[in-house]
């Protein structure tokens, strides 16, 4: 038992030597969870916002933490793969204008 204490305490107090996990479970990504940190605390608050105005219920961070990462990861994989596809179609739309500009410079 006096093991596991004083190796809590090491890890703890930030000494990782004899320490093999060193894992914050907030710093772990997700990978449905690409948004920078200031982004992530600013939609947690527009939710909370949310719920009170439009709700008139009071949540907390935690709750607003669930409910944005339940959506990222519901609705992250078809954002990315619209995106993937309007990305497809806007370098499809260049590489015709291209090969207009191209087929107009050609010495005939």
């Amino acid at each position: 038992m006096w093991w596991v204490l004083w190796r809590t305490w090491r890890w703890w107090n930030g000494d990782d030597v004899g320490c093999n996990a060193q894992i914050i479970m907030k710093d772990i990504k997700r990978k449905w969870d690409l948004l920078t940190k200031e982004r992530r605390e600013a939609l947690i608050k527009e939710i909370i916002t949310y719920f009170k105005t439009e709700k008139d219920q009071e949540i907390g961070v935690l709750v607003a933490e669930d409910y944005l990462d339940f959506f990222l990861q519901a609705l992250g994989k078809d954002i990315y793969n619209k995106a993937i596809d309007d990305s497809k179609t806007t370098i499809k739309q260049n590489f015709e204008n291209i090969e207009i500009d191209l087929d107009l410079l050609i010495d005939k």
